[in-house]
């Protein structure tokens, strides 16, 4: 993975590539918001809403076959 961002060799000489550690992601609820108010994407305006986000996580968890969480309503 290192060889596609060449543009940044200089960073990652530094790591090494022995050994591939990853942790087990927490669990997320993608279909609330993840507080009250603005989101702060929506207050930099940068072309999606909470709500439009909620409603493609909902779509890619469908196209992912995650319908334990597609089927979940995101538009209320």
């Amino acid at each position: 993975m290192f060889e596609c961002f060449r543009s940044q060799e200089h960073v990652l000489r530094e790591f090494s590539t022995d050994e591939e550690c990853f942790r087990v992601a927490p669990e997320y609820d993608f279909l609330k918001a993840p507080h009250a108010g603005n989101l702060y994407y929506e207050d930099k305006n940068w072309g999606v809403s909470g709500q439009q986000w909620r409603y493609l996580a909902v779509k890619a968890a469908h196209d992912l076959r995650y319908a334990n969480l597609a089927d979940k309503s995101c538009l209320t």
